[in-house]
């Protein structure tokens, strides 16, 4: 490891024998799974945590949010028909990959951890935990159409886990709306309550 002491190559060796690593930026020591897989990094991985990133990826995208915007805008206008099939076609054809991008961007705009998750892993992770992706998660009712992929903890709230994928699961619009910025355990309680004065 060249420009490396002997020094700071112990103290590495001693982290990774732990299975953590020192992030560059905010200097902690973290668990491996924290830093995004690098092939030429050390041990395999970035030299920065996960939420570092995020948050430099952030400052970067609202410093350059303009410059984007437009850089959209003019793509759009140059290529109308292209863009125009291409939304269609994927809300026709890869409508749970449209959602996760959708919650991704959300995230990333609210700051907190944004995990690249595919549809196969969403699936594959609710058939895990016993979700029926074809039904409402909360009140166990068929999905309607324009049905909503939900985090479970909203990203508004300062516990949220973020755009994970144990915090993704699916609802009709309607719950989704009365959910609002509601933990998922916090929306569930008010709902059983409601449910038994209504049957009082």
């Amino acid at each position: 490891m060249a420009g490396v002491s002997r020094k700071e190559r112990e103290q590495r060796e001693e982290l990774l024998a732990q299975g953590l690593k020192k992030c560059t930026k905010c200097t902690q020591d973290l668990p491996l799974e924290r830093f995004r897989v690098r092939a030429d990094g050390y041990a395999g991985r970035r030299s920065s945590c996960i939420e570092c990133q995020l948050a430099a990826e952030a400052a970067y995208r609202e410093s350059h949010r303009d410059e984007d915007r437009q850089s959209s805008c003019r793509w759009r206008e140059q290529n109308p028909e292209y863009a125009r099939d291409r939304s269609a076609w994927y809300r026709t054809n890869e409508p749970l990959r449209k959602r996760l991008h959708h919650g991704a961007v959300r995230a990333r705009k609210a700051g907190v951890r944004t995990d690249r998750i595919t549809p196969d892993e969403l699936l594959a992770d609710w058939e895990r935990r016993g979700i029926d992706a074809s039904r409402d998660a909360y009140t166990g009712q068929p999905l309607e159409t324009g049905w909503h992929l939900d985090h479970a903890v909203p990203l508004s709230t300062p516990d949220t886990p973020g755009h994970v994928v144990t915090n993704l699961v699916p609802c009709n619009k309607s719950i989704n709306t009365s959910k609002s910025n509601k933990h998922w355990v916090s929306y569930l309680a008010d709902r059983a309550e409601k449910e038994q004065e209504i049957a009082a």
